[in-house]
């Protein structure tokens, strides 16, 4: 009856509905197997009983015939008696199996809260076209690595760069080609970066550099080299990557003079005049 009951036991387990109603299938599953049990522990009692009763009620011809009788009515006890333990020892293996099971569940529940919370904050801060850090999070980045060079009296530069002409290349291919600029330009940034460094999206066309422990002339070094990276993109890679170029504003912060609002305006006050002179052109401000 024990091994019935935990097959049973096993596969209601494994074939229970919604993890939301799992705990109160399962309570109501072991419910219904302790019931079964008792039923056929009851049964067997009653039979047992019955016996005893008929057993008794029979004439007794001889002391012989007495003693069996006896006999059988003791060993109609102890058969009860077997009975009773039988099922208490098979509630108390379905006491285990479920207080295990809950555990587990209730193991596995906080696991994928867990994992489905850091999902949701990952996302919070990405941006969904290009996967990079959104405005949020490259902008918190900033802050804290502006309170790190401040406090050890390092540098920190940024460069905040556009797409030239992304506008047209959504008129002309559609938003469809406008992120396929845009995830091209991304993935080439973030590779050409070093270790510490990093890039995020600012807005529908603006991306943010934040570059720790960099000086002015090493930025203008760097923003250089990606905008050529940029420009040297294969023309045969999509029809909206054709003529490719990005515009850029480097800026160094004046640590204790200026605010970070004040350093990403001042940047991209920059990126505006290399627009206005050019286009595929840095300016240092």
């Amino acid at each position: 009856m024990l091994a019935t009951s935990s097959v049973f036991f096993s596969s209601a387990v494994m074939t229970a509905p919604d993890e939301n109603i799992f705990p109160a299938y399962l309570t109501a599953t072991v419910t219904k197997i302790a019931v079964d049990i008792n039923r056929r522990a009851e049964s067997a009692l009653a039979a047992v009983a019955m016996r005893s009763v008929k057993l008794s009620s029979a004439p007794v011809p001889n002391r012989k015939a007495r003693n069996e009788l006896c006999s059988d009515i003791e060993n109609a006890g102890r058969a009860a008696a077997l009975s009773d333990n039988k099922r208490l020892r098979t509630m108390q293996w379905l006491v285990v199996g479920l207080s295990a099971t809950l555990l587990l569940l209730l193991a596995l529940l906080t696991y994928r809260q867990i994992h489905k919370t850091r999902r949701l904050r990952i996302l919070a801060m990405t941006d969904e076209v290009t996967n990079l850090p959104n405005r949020q999070h490259i902008l918190t980045f900033l802050g804290d690595q502006a309170k790190v060079a401040y406090e050890s009296e390092q540098p920190i530069s940024i460069i905040v760069f556009e797409i030239d002409n992304l506008k047209s290349i959504n008129e002309a291919y559609g938003h469809e080609g406008g992120d396929i600029a845009l995830k091209a330009v991304a993935g080439i940034t973030h590779q050409a970066l070093r270790r510490g460094d990093r890039v995020g999206r600012i807005s529908d066309e603006e991306f943010l550099v934040v570059l720790p422990g960099t000086e002015r002339l090493a930025a203008i070094e760097i923003a250089d080299r990606i905008r050529g990276l940029i420009q040297g993109i294969p023309s045969d890679t999509s029809p909206a990557m054709q003529g490719i170029t990005i515009s850029l504003g480097v800026s160094e912060w004046n640590a204790g003079h200026e605010s970070i609002d004040a350093l990403v305006k001042r940047a991209d006050k920059a990126l505006k005049e290399a627009k206005m002179d050019r286009k595929n052109c840095f300016v240092e401000k």
